[in-house]
Order: structure tokens, then C-alpha cells, then sequence
């Protein structure tokens, strides 16, 4: 085992989980959206909910949320969530300020 430890040129960006891994800005223009996993998520839906929820917590805008289990909405296999954010154009506002 070496004593010496790896010296980077700079410190990394911080990524806090559920800020850059999805699509926020595109979900946050005040229509309801269907999210998939395995096409919009990989995580499981009660937790890619929850992460909605904490995101519209931060930047202080309503949400609207559906769990959808396999076989609604005609989806057999797939599960996903249908997340509304409510008032668009302060959603995305609020969305941008907090990056």
C-alpha cells in the first residue's frame, strides 16, 4: 500500500442526487408528464417521487404526483409516476435560480 495520495488540479462539482441526473427545467413548464422508468429514470418510481417532491420543495412550487404500478394505463411491465408542477413560469424560474 503507497503512503502517497492522488493529487487532482481541481475539486470536483458537487452532484447532489435527483439535481443533475433528470431533466427538471423540461418538467417544470406547468403540464402533467409521464415518466417512465427504464426510459425517463432508472431508480425505483416511489423513489424517483419522492426526489419530484424534494425538488419542488427547494424551489418552493406546488406538485401534483401519480404512482403508477404495472399494468396501468395499459403499461404491462412498466412502472413510472406522472408529476405535475404547478405555476410554469415560476417553476422554471425558481428552477434555474437554484442551480
Amino acid at each position: 500500500m503507497s503512503d502517497t495520495s492522488i493529487t487532482l488540479s481541481e475539486l470536483p462539482a458537487s452532484r447532489r442526487a435527483g439535481n443533475n441526473n433528470y431533466d427538471w427545467s423540461t418538467w417544470l413548464d406547468g403540464r402533467p408528464h409521464l415518466l417512465l422508468r427504464g426510459t425517463h429514470f432508472e431508480v425505483t418510481a416511489e423513489s424517483m417521487r419522492s426526489m419530484a417532491f424534494v425538488h419542488a420543495k427547494r424551489i418552493g412550487v406546488p406538485i401534483t404526483t401519480r404512482l403508477l404500478s404495472a399494468g396501468t394505463l395499459n403499461m404491462k411491465d412498466q412502472e413510472g409516476n406522472i408529476i405535475h408542477f404547478h405555476d410554469d413560469g415560476l417553476a422554471l424560474q425558481a428552477n434555474r435560480e437554484s442551480w
